[in-house]
């Protein structure tokens, strides 16, 4: 079996991470259809946020802490007003974090992920992505055109679903804009 994981968007701000034995959506909302996961992410416990939209999850993560959930470790930390996540699973390192959050934080973030996924709901600057150095940024939120074009990338097609290779990461960093 492969070490993956999948990104998909659900509705606006919310999206489905997938890995091989647990499944986590993050911040759900909206109108959309319900989704199963294994866990429940809050980047912004104090937001518009509704489980109702998430079937079958063990473990909501609202905080700063470490977590487990079918092999996937969660770590959180706090930032200002909401929250910033070191996770691991399957052999992957992801960064998953509001711009609005990491511009605050500047001088704190000291992780090198291989994948940074982004909620794009302020000017994102690009010194944050280059200090984390991931090999692949997922973008989404309000302003990912203005994230794509912030980090001097052009002709991003959004897509609602990315699936990343741990052994096919790319050598230099590759941007994809879910919408």
């Amino acid at each position: 079996m492969l070490d993956t994981v999948d990104v998909n968007i659900l509705e606006g701000s919310s999206i489905r991470i997938r890995f091989r034995h647990a499944a986590l959506v993050i911040d759900p909302g909206g109108q959309g259809s319900k989704t199963s996961a294994d866990a429940v992410v809050f980047l912004d416990p104090s937001g518009n946020l509704d489980l109702s939209r998430v079937t079958d999850y063990r473990l909501i993560v609202k905080g700063a802490g470490e977590y487990e959930v079918g092999g996937v470790k969660i770590e959180g930390v706090r930032s200002n007003a909401g929250f910033i996540y070191n996770i691991i699973g399957d052999g992957l390192s992801v960064f998953l974090g509001k711009t609005q959050e990491l511009s605050k934080l500047k001088e704190e973030v000291s992780t090198s992920p291989q994948v940074a996924i982004l909620n794009v709901d302020s000017q994102l600057e690009p010194s944050i992505i280059t200090k984390l150095e991931p090999k692949v940024s997922i973008l989404y939120g309000s302003s990912k055109e203005d994230g794509v074009r912030a980090l001097g990338k052009e002709n991003i097609i959004p897509t609602k679903k990315t699936t990343i290779l741990k052994d096919k990461l790319p050598l230099e960093m590759e941007v994809v804009m879910l919408g």
